[in-house]
């Protein structure tokens, strides 16, 4: 026979199940005779009953807080997961909400987290070099403008020890022998040191040494060894036909590495595929006149810029009175190497990142615009919510999931995106950025990606809940108040403000791109084609030889069916190459500081008339020039109004670098017109044009008219007649004319096309939130309409009653938008080219009439909807 429970157990059980409800009954009962037998210990051992039951209440106080933590997590888990099915439930029913909630957040993060991963790939990421924030540049600073550097001046900088370490450096083209082909490589000679500030590591072989100067041994890249070389296993060792001259292989350079170093204008150190040691039996590095290598230098621990750059301009002082003929008014610069390299991108990153925080805003407008309208739709069905008893906190929390569904999806999306913008960018020669590979996504990406979406979270789960707390909507129905309205009226205007500001930068790029496309360069934009041409030393040692073989490509060139005009020069317009040099006139001070600079090149006598240049006074070089005595010049306007001002410069003569010390004067023969020589966005400037033969080089540039359509079809004909005159002769950057003009405007190209993307986005989603504001705004005042229309009130009067709000709207809007665009466009206006403030003056009214013009028409929809409405069926509306 079982027994009934004595009374202490079952007063324990009363008090557990009191203490535990959510237990389960086994738990109960181990409880209770846990503490049924702890409170018969307690009495035994000579406590008193209320001792004893306190020491159990103890005991039981510890179950209760130890069922509490275990519960709570799954009580809190339990109702955001029915939360989180409630809002897909209630996204599936309004697809069109959900659709549109999550192409707003897709717009809004994809742009910004694109934005911001460049912009930290290229002003935050360290540089890929060991102490990469101590590296800077020497650079020289003369008459205004800043140059490379000599290499006597670099050692007087350098051999004191002020900087940690540092190495000179000089960057070129070279051509390579790969089978019966030939190759253009970018070379990089450099101090040994350097590839140890560089922090080269050999993937194979070794790395170049203090004893390997003055022979021909090279490191390769590895994209080289992959691309050009089949991936040979037994590169090392083995010779590569470089130049004209043989050089062995000492070792394959780790994947990625890589220097990269903007030089002036027109020259980018950069891609580099071969690497070797500067030669010390160089000639040109003895020669303190001579400013034409790179030097790097990485500052001392604790060292800034700032200090670097007193100590550099003592010694500048000193160099400046010991040797006053080169460096009387020559000063040196310190510059950070990040800043060398990423300081052009620093305002189109600004202005790229100000765009995005610009689309974002609108976005941020019109979600929460979207949201708000969703939430006065949901009134009634919270208020009955709330009758049911659901507290404040639950419907905000269901809300939220709903929002937090949307916005996520929307992320998911807007970072797809934003990958492939980033890509492209990266991809994109135009754009052209720095260091691609730190321009990549990963922890400090991702985390702001995830910040942006959980701002928009929050922003949304900010709007007041309006009559959602309150029973009474369940007897009104009403959906939105009149203040609703004018909350949402004004985040359209702002949308259209911000939308106006973007349209107007959008505008005034395109604009610039135009006036850069139109202005005359100086030279022939179609029918012109030209190539590269080297005559290396090993098969031609001296000029005569040099020209017989450039004389014989000019005439085979000029016999090609299709091909007239042929000339040949050191250099051309646009395409990166560019010389400059001292010009003294022959009567004038010998001073250095007098001497003006201009830009420098030798040409052949069909040059300027293959390149369609004009002739503005004097004459042409002819073949006759070179049998004559004297050596003769051509120099452009730019060039000739400088020296000699209004006079007439023809017979005047002339001398470069040193050439008024050794007698080497020449005569001016012609003034030719100016040209856009460095890029199209560049003035001209001065420029002087020697006979070719009278000055020489090994490599030039050959350039023909064609009397084709298509010029480009005729660099294949051009290669197959050079090699016919010398088969290993390298041939490389064939090109038209035109290409190079397309390749100089490919910036602003660009910068354009960005732009008008931004722009359009901008413009669409605010029209987008024009439209859906009047669409709401009719169905909320479905009633009133009706009421209107019962009372006398014409369609004519109900379109012009809907019409008029969204006019104040887009008016409103306008006159915001209009401050917000001279704001942007005095920041944008200083980057373009041939942009005034008189365009800016003009742009703005008309990007702010054409907005308001869209917006209004925007409204016109759900305006004739609204006149058009049934009275009866109106007034039932609830």
């Amino acid at each position: 026979m079982s027994r009934e429970p004595d009374a202490d157990l079952e007063r324990w059980r009363r008090e557990t199940r009191d203490a535990l409800p959510a237990a389960a009954d086994d738990l109960i009962e181990e409880v209770a005779q846990h503490c049924a037998a702890r409170w018969q210990q307690a009495r035994d051992a000579g406590l008193a009953a209320a001792e004893a039951d306190a020491r159990v209440s103890r005991d039981l106080d510890a179950w209760r807080a130890r069922e509490r933590r275990r519960s709570r997590p799954s009580v809190i888990w339990s109702g955001w997961s029915v939360e989180a099915r409630h809002a897909w439930r209630a996204l599936r029913l309004r697809p069109m909400f959900a659709a549109g909630m999550i192409v707003l957040t897709a717009i809004a993060v994809a742009a910004n987290v694109a934005a911001f991963a460049v912009a930290y790939g290229l002003r935050w990421r360290p540089l890929p070099y060991p102490g990469g924030d101590r590296l800077a540049v020497l650079w020289e600073f003369s008459r205004g403008e800043t140059t490379q550097i000599s290499l006597p001046d670099f050692r007087d900088l350098t051999g004191n020890g002020l900087f940690e370490a540092a190495s000179a450096m000089s960057g070129g083209r070279g051509s390579l022998r790969v089978g019966d082909r030939i190759e253009r490589v970018n070379v990089l000679a450099l101090e040994p040191q350097g590839f140890t500030m560089l922090g080269a590591r050999p993937a194979s072989g070794r790395l170049l040494g203090a004893g390997d100067a003055g022979k021909n041994v090279v490191l390769i890249s590895d994209r080289l060894w992959r691309t050009q070389l089949a991936a040979d296993p037994n590169i090392v060792g083995r010779t590569l036909w470089l130049s004209g001259t043989t050089h062995e292989v000492a070792g394959v350079l780790a994947p990625g590495f890589d220097f990269e170093l903007s030089v002036g204008r027109a020259f980018l150190l950069e891609n580099h595929d071969v690497w070797t040691l500067l030669d010390p039996a160089d000639p040109m590095g003895a020669r303190r006149e001579v400013s034409g290598f790179e030097a790097l230098v990485r500052l001392r621990p604790g060292m800034r810029a700032a200090d670097a750059q007193h100590a550099v301009d003592d010694i500048a002082s000193r160099l400046a009175r010991e040797y006053a003929a080169t460096n009387r008014d020559r000063g040196f610069r310190v510059a950070p190497l990040r800043g060398e390299v990423v300081g052009k991108f620093d305002r189109p990153l600004t202005l790229a990142g100000l765009a995005a925080l610009l689309t974002l805003a609108i976005a941020l407008a019109n979600l929460t615009t979207l949201a708000s309208v969703r939430l006065s739709e949901r009134q009634h069905e919270l208020a009955v919510r709330r009758a049911l008893g659901a507290g404040e906190m639950r419907l905000r929390r269901q809300l939220i999931t709903e929002h937090a569904s949307v916005v996520a999806i929307g992320a998911a999306a807007g970072l797809v995106a934003a990958k492939w913008l980033v890509s492209s960018l990266a991809a994109n020669d135009a754009a052209h950025l720095p260091y691609a590979d730190s321009i990549r996504f990963d922890a400090p990406v991702w985390a702001a990606a995830l910040s942006l979406a959980l701002a928009i979270v929050i922003v949304l789960a900010l709007l007041p809940m309006r009559a959602g707390g309150r029973v009474d909507a369940l007897r009104t129905g009403r959906r939105a108040s009149s203040g609703g309205r004018r909350t949402r009226r004004v985040l359209v205007a702002a949308e259209l403000a911000l939308a106006l500001a973007l349209v107007t930068g959008g505008g005034l790029i395109g604009l610039s791109l135009q006036r850069l496309m139109a202005i005359d360069p100086g030279f022939a934009e179609r029918g012109v084609v030209s190539a590269r041409v080297s005559a290396y030393a090993a098969r031609y040692p001296g000029l005569p030889q040099v020209e017989t073989f450039f004389s014989a490509v000019i005439a085979r060139l000029s016999a090609l069916p299709g091909l007239d005009r042929v000339g040949a020069g050191s250099s051309l317009p646009l395409s990166g190459q560019s010389t400059g040099t001292g010009v003294v006139v022959e009567g004038q001070s010998a001073d250095p500081a007098a001497r003006k600079i201009a830009g420098w090149q030798f040409v052949t006598p069909g040059y300027f008339d293959a390149l369609g240049m004009t002739l503005r006074n004097g004459r042409l070089f002819s073949p006759d020039d070179r049998a004559h005595d004297g050596h003769v010049s051509i120099v452009n306007e730019a060039l000739a109004h400088e020296l000699f001002g209004d006079a007439n410069p023809i017979g005047r003569r002339i001398a470069t670098g040193d050439g008024d010390k050794s007698g080497d004067w020449h005569e001016i023969v012609g003034v030719v017109a100016d040209v856009r020589h460095n890029a199209l966005a560049t003035p001209p400037q001065p420029r002087l044009y020697d006979l070719f033969g009278e000055h020489w080089g090994r490599t030039l540039f050959i350039v023909a008219r064609a009397r084709v359509a298509d010029e480009s079809t005729l660099l294949a004909p051009m290669r197959r007649a050079i090699a016919a005159i010398d088969p290993e002769a390298p041939v490389f950057e064939g090109a038209a004319i035109a290409d190079l003009v397309s390749r100089s405007a490919a910036p602003y190209r660009l910068s354009a096309a960005m732009a008008a993307g931004l722009a359009l986005a901008a413009l669409v989603l605010a029209l987008a939130g024009v439209y859906a504001i009047a669409a709401v705004s009719v169905a909320e005042r479905a009633r009133e309409a009706g009421v209107r229309a019962a009372l006398g009130a014409s369609p004519r009067d109900l379109l012009t009653l809907i019409l008029g709000e969204g006019m104040l709207t887009a008016v409103a809007g306008g006159l915001a938008g209009c401050v917000c665009a001279w704001g942007v466009a005095s920041v944008v206006r200083a980057q373009l080219f041939g942009v005034t403030t008189a365009d800016v003056a003009a742009v703005i009214p008309l990007a702010a009439i054409a907005l308001m013009v869209s917006a209004v028409a925007a409204t016109l929809p759900p305006a004739r909807r609204a006149a058009g409405a049934d009275p009866l069926i109106a007034m039932r509306t609830d």
